[in-house]
């Protein structure tokens, strides 16, 4: 209902079109949201590998949320411009992805590890949202500019 109120006067009037942008749109603000939330939960905890992973996720934060404005003013953008910008959140949310794997053990479920249960929540949480971001933007790409990512 927010993107909807927001960007009430500024679809492309091509339906195909506004769902893709849409997407991209929902999803790199629920990547933004979800990191900020992985940042404050992750202040609480004692692991020391979470410093980098902060770092990690606040990138990815600030990026998500800059791809999220870029997008809702697509109409004001240069197409180069909005190109790169949504190619670079495809980037620090690949970075995330990678930062993930420096935690095995947020699959787990038992309490005997040094990761909390609600940060390996958060973290499965935002893995999740990381590769919906990825997959909206690409299609963004795609269906706009009509590149093709190759990983």
């Amino acid at each position: 209902m927010i993107i909807e109120n927001v960007m009430e006067s500024c679809w492309t009037s091509d339906a195909e079109r506004d769902k893709v942008l849409y997407d991209a749109i929902e999803e790199s603000l629920g990547c933004f949201l979800n990191c900020e939330l992985f940042i404050e939960e992750a202040s609480t905890e004692q692991d020391e590998r979470l410093l980098t992973a902060v770092r990690v996720f606040r990138r990815c934060a600030e990026v998500c949320h800059a791809t999220a404005k870029a997008l809702m003013l697509w109409e004001t953008r240069d197409h180069g411009e909005l190109q790169d910008v949504v190619g670079n959140c495809i980037l620090r949310c690949r970075e995330l992805e990678f930062e993930f794997l420096q935690y095995p053990e947020r699959y787990s479920t038992g309490d005997d590890e040094n990761l909390s249960r609600a940060i390996k929540h958060r973290m499965r949480k935002c893995n999740g949202a990381v590769g919906t971001c990825i997959r909206a933007c690409e299609a963004f790409l795609r269906d706009w500019f009509e590149v093709d990512l190759v990983e």
